[in-house]
């Protein structure tokens, strides 16, 4: 079951599970996945002490994740060394600082370019092969200015309302490709890590069929792909599939690109399907929702961010609120199967056997 006894915003995912057989055994409290980045010394403080003051014993343990083993044999090592007095919880808690540590490089090693001295450089060297230019400082500025210049043509070439004018904008604009390759540089955020956590899932629950809904410039594909899944990406804009394509030949990857303007998801085809920062942006989400559902294998699953808060500077989110959503998708027989409730908020929903 899952634990109420300490704050949500200190747990990925906590799951306790008490001894049933012998009342005195000891608590097993499993931390799913094994990324626990946001104040663990709290978290694991005060589990010991309150099953201390129980009389119990907590055994702690971190799910095995391929991406990530290393570090989880780490941990438990770290915890044991915790738990026979020989270093302190704070000290522990500084592995939140390497677990990120560990994830940058997974992103990083599978976006980089040969012979790149950073993955910035890297990055803005292929936005600067699709401009035509050779001046990185320039590509910089358009990138840092991206948002500002999508806002400025959304102002004054769309209607919200009106599916058809939102379609034309996303078909036919390539700022994205902009935006979206510095924001995948984590140079101010490091948020696109939440690929990895997707990634971290997928291999715990077997899954080998990726589609990333909403693909944008093909990174969360480029790391799946270097982790030998079988990919497919899917967007509505003409410029960020061309774009994608071009990395991922660059890297010699094969894939499926799907033109959301003229073709339809293929059916029971996906084990995991990705929507980062999607629905925010779609004028019939309940639609997409069917089509999800449709290309997804019973037993898979649909890993996405369904959260917006109103943002002046990005009139594209034009969703913030999310209850048709979810209420769709439990009439297609999906339920919520994990909650990122501590650091950017995405859910996992599984698609049962009748969806």
């Amino acid at each position: 079951m899952r634990s109420d006894c300490v704050d949500s915003r200190d747990f990925a995912e906590l799951e306790v599970e008490l001894p049933h057989d012998d009342p005195g055994g000891p608590a097993r409290v499993a931390l799913v996945p094994p990324d626990i980045v946001a104040n663990p010394p709290a978290v694991f403080a005060l589990i010991v002490e309150q099953n201390a003051a129980a009389g119990a014993h907590v055994v702690f343990e971190f799910g095995h994740c391929r991406t990530n083993a290393g570090l989880t044999l780490q941990l438990k090592r770290l915890w044991a060394e915790v738990d026979g007095k020989r270093l302190s919880v704070d000290e522990f808690g500084s592995a939140h600082e390497r677990l990120l540590g560990e994830y940058k490089a997974l992103w990083r090693d599978a976006l980089i370019l040969p012979r790149e001295p950073d993955l910035e450089t890297s990055l803005l060297r292929e936005v600067a092969a699709y401009a035509g230019q050779s001046d990185l400082d320039e590509i910089r500025r358009r990138c840092q200015h991206a948002s500002e210049t999508l806002k400025e043509q959304w102002d004054a070439t769309v209607d919200a309302g009106d599916h058809d004018s939102v379609e034309r904008f996303y078909h036919a604009s390539d700022v994205y490709v902009y935006e979206l390759m510095w924001w995948h540089t984590l140079v101010d955020d490091v948020s696109p890590l939440a690929y990895v956590t997707a990634l971290d899932f997928a291999n715990r629950h077997r899954c080998r069929r990726y589609l990333d809904f909403g693909s944008g410039v093909g990174s969360g594909a480029i790391l799946f792909a270097r982790h030998e899944y079988a990919i497919a990406l899917a967007d509505i804009s003409a410029p960020l599939l061309a774009f994608s394509q071009s990395r991922l030949a660059r890297r010699g990857l094969s894939a499926r690109y799907i033109g959301l303007t003229h073709e339809r998801l293929p059916a029971a085809s996906f084990d995991i399907v990705t929507a980062m920062d999607v629905f925010e942006h779609l004028t019939e989400p309940e639609a997409v929702v069917d089509a999800l559902a449709d290309a997804i294998v019973p037993g898979g699953y649909l890993f996405g961010r369904f959260h917006a808060d109103p943002d002046p500077l990005r009139p594209q989110h034009i969703v913030l609120n999310f209850e048709t959503t979810f209420r769709r998708l439990r009439e297609r027989g999906f339920e919520e199967v994990w909650r990122d409730e501590w650091l950017w908020g995405h859910q996992v929903f599984q698609k049962g056997a009748g969806g």
